[in-house]
């Protein structure tokens, strides 16, 4: 090995390294906050796309009202301006966006739960290449670390 080639190993090694502890640092302040994996629910929108998808993740907080109006979620909650919303309920709204060999879906619902108001944010992917498969690992470590952190931003 030259040393560039050692230079370079190296360095990625590093992001690596610094992105999982990041990931997990991220994840444990969201859980400190409320936010908890969640299953997702067959009968909803999101859970029909969710049935055949390759991969699915859903996480929960609870909300206050006050806080957390419906009229916000169903109408302004889009991710990405490059989404579309292709799925819409009394309480709950779904987005769909295409990129690069995958199909995502990402769904919000507000409904009663245990402890009060909950948010559930959903998210499924549908590979529509090979190749996207690739990139499953690092889209299964966001899901796990910095998704749950994200929600609990939403709802805090």
């Amino acid at each position: 090995m030259t040393r560039f080639t050692k230079v370079l190993f190296l360095s990625v090694l590093t992001v690596v390294v610094v992105g999982f502890d990041l990931t997990i640092g991220l994840a444990a302040m969201a859980r400190s906050k409320g936010v908890e994996r969640a299953a997702i629910v067959d009968s909803t929108m999101i859970g029909t796309l969710a049935a055949d998808a390759a991969l699915a993740y859903a996480v929960r907080v609870p909300v206050s009202e006050a806080a957390f109006a419906d009229e916000v979620v169903l109408t302004t909650m889009a991710p990405d301006r490059r989404m579309a919303i292709s799925g819409r309920g009394a309480a709950e709204v779904v987005y769909r966006a295409t990129l690069p060999g995958l199909q995502v879906h990402v769904g919000y619902a507000l409904h009663e739960g245990n402890l009060g108001r909950e948010l559930t944010v959903t998210t499924v992917f549908h590979y529509r290449h090979a190749l996207a498969r690739l990139y499953a690992g690092p889209i299964r470590l966001v899901q796990w670390g910095v998704q749950p952190y994200l929600v609990a931003r939403l709802a805090g």
